[in-house]
């Protein structure tokens, strides 16, 4: 992985918790923990992340009752 400054390895942390979590989310958990970013920039980083192949999808985890988790 590239180097990564501490707001985009926290995107990164807060996307693998949920990966459904909107920008806005992202933005108000980074500006709760001292690190204000807006909404858009939020957004710019993720493109990018993706764009230089850091991200390179979004997945779910399927858990069952019998603990053996799906990845999809």
């Amino acid at each position: 992985m590239k180097n990564l400054d501490d707001k985009n390895k926290r995107i990164l942390e807060l996307l693998i918790e949920d990966s459904r979590k909107s920008y806005k989310e992202i933005s108000e958990q980074l500006a709760s923990e001292g690190m204000p970013m807006s909404e858009s920039t939020v957004r710019k980083r993720v493109v990018k992340l993706q764009d230089e192949g850091t991200i390179e999808k979004f997945t779910i985890r399927i858990c069952r009752e019998d603990e053996r988790c799906l990845i999809a």
